[in-house]
């Protein structure tokens, strides 16, 4: 793969990235506006739900890590894959 390709596909994953951050931001400013937060945890003291609030936290933070990584194999092998194809293709002394 070239190098324009290959920073063409970081900056699709560098605004896809933004474009979540930005909707994970509105969703937080609405969210302390409306006072959901706040609710939600008088509901969950009111109820001893803060360690399975926590627990949930922690694991959808580590499913996104994992996802993460995922994503980022996937690439590396979509790269090599690219990569061995072209080459295949393009042999020195081969005629088109």
């Amino acid at each position: 793969m070239d190098a324009l390709t290959r920073m063409r596909w970081q900056k699709g994953e560098f605004y896809e990235l933004l474009c979540l951050l930005a909707i994970g931001e509105c969703l937080w400013i609405i969210g302390e506006n409306l006072g959901v937060f706040s609710a939600v945890a008088v509901f969950a003291l009111e109820r001893g739900l803060s360690s399975f609030i926590y627990f949930g936290f922690l694991m959808s933070f580590f499913l996104a890590l994992g996802c993460v990584r995922k994503s980022m194999q996937v690439r590396r092998e979509m790269a090599a894959r690219a990569d061995s194809e072209a080459q295949a293709r393009w042999r020195p002394g081969m005629t088109r």
